[in-house]
């Protein structure tokens, strides 16, 4: 239950960052104990800090927008690793030292080489980890690339990838059930995420979001039954 909440925190503190709110006040007026950094690559990692004194392996994603990160956040779950974030082209000192301290072995970075460079890359091999890089062709496709990651799976979520509104509210519930979070357009499901529900043989998605998103039309193009 602890992993989940502080998955969500990151997630969370991520977005309030988009919206240029401190991520100060969102603790301000609750009894939560506060977690946060100058911004949001050292509110990541005084999250990792909260929740892990050592792990094997770290998800790293872009910090300048939100799909990449949401849709890793049952990845982080399943291996119980802290979501740290990057800039596109350098790796930060902060996030460099927290994968140090944590004594990471593997860094899986969500994403292709337009949102993280391949620069990063080798600045994370010159630490002596491994990577492996979980990325398609756009943010549709990286989210489905993420499901594959997580094995055999009954359900999945649909949310728009143009908004992070709907996709932080199942962030949470997606990681503690091991559930992939599927990124789909208003009113079009993506082929690759049709094939993946298609191939991954799920049988029920719950479609997040109101009719500007998944209209009765598009709800029809789905292969499973859906909520």
């Amino acid at each position: 239950m602890k992993r989940t909440k502080i998955i969500f925190i990151v997630i969370f503190a991520l977005l309030l960052s988009f919206m240029n709110a401190p991520v100060a006040n969102a603790y301000a007026q609750t009894s939560v104990e506060q977690i946060a950094g100058q911004d949001r690559y050292q509110t990541a990692v005084a999250v990792s800090r909260e929740g892990w004194t050592e792990s094997q392996y770290a998800v790293l994603a872009y910090g300048g927008n939100f799909p990449d990160a949401i849709a890793a956040a049952p990845l982080a779950m399943k291996y119980d690793a802290p979501i740290l974030l990057t800039t596109k082209d350098a790796l930060p000192q902060e996030t460099r030292d927290e994968l140090q301290r944590l004594g990471v072995r593997e860094v899986m970075i969500v994403g292709g080489t337009g949102t993280v460079t391949s620069g990063v890359e080798a600045q994370i091999k010159a630490l002596g980890m491994e990577v492996t890089r979980i990325a398609g062709s756009d943010r549709y496709e990286t989210a489905v690339k993420i499901a594959e990651k997580l094995g055999n799976v009954q359900e999945a979520m649909l949310v728009t990838g143009e908004d992070f509104p709907d996709a932080l509210s199942v962030a949470s519930a997606a990681a503690k059930k091991g559930v992939p979070i599927l990124l789909v357009r208003p009113n079009l499901i993506p082929d690759s995420v049709k094939e993946y529900l298609s191939a991954a043989s799920i049988k029920k998605v719950y479609a997040v979001g109101d009719a500007s998103i998944f209209s009765e039309e598009t709800l029809k193009q789905l292969p499973c039954t859906y909520e």
